[in-house]
């Protein structure tokens, strides 16, 4: 385990989704207690894995699960001096497909621009409330990484889900 020491933060994910309420400081005892069952269960796989500090990708297109909801969990941070302003999902494309790809913020952003990159796919559009889809865009089986950008002006909105939804199949 390495000698870096983060910040654990506990949020209430059914009723604050984008995780701007830290509740650690009124649950001092539960955070405790996650960190060590975290601890445990890191050295646990860390003994079983073959590369585990591979990156994981998220599968999307398969038909166990046609809906995918990216969040910050999945989101890989450029190396830079503030947190969460750019970065990046890693995807793998089960099969040839089209999806619609929405991107959530945790308020309204409206006329905020809205910038899509899937692969060497960019979209662009203005934020209407804080939903903003892109239909049918069409992805080839394989790697790929998706990023998102909400700004406006020299302003940079990074609390946001990406939401990807199959909806047929390019067979």
């Amino acid at each position: 385990m390495s000698s870096y020491s983060a910040k654990f933060e506990l949020f209430n994910l059914q009723d604050d989704p984008f995780e701007l309420d830290d509740l650690s400081g009124d649950y001092p005892q539960l955070v405790d207690s996650f960190r060590n069952d975290y601890y445990k269960w890191y050295e646990d796989v860390s003994s079983t894995r073959k590369n585990n500090y591979e990156t994981p990708r998220v599968i999307i297109g398969n038909d166990a699960g046609t809906k995918t909801v990216l969040t910050r969990q999945d989101w890989i941070r450029e190396v830079v001096k503030w947190w969460g302003d750019k970065g990046c999902w890693l995807l793998t494309v089960d099969r040839d497909a089209t999806f619609d790809i929405s991107v959530k913020t945790a308020d309204p952003k409206p006329g905020w621009n809205v910038t899509l990159t899937v692969g060497n796919v960019i979209k662009k559009g203005l934020m209407k409330g804080n939903f903003l889809t892109f239909k049918g865009i069409e992805l080839k089986k394989g790697d790929i990484t998706i990023s998102s950008e909400v700004t406006k002006g020299n302003k940079i909105y990074s609390r946001m889900h990406v939401f990807i939804d199959r909806i047929s199949v390019n067979d």
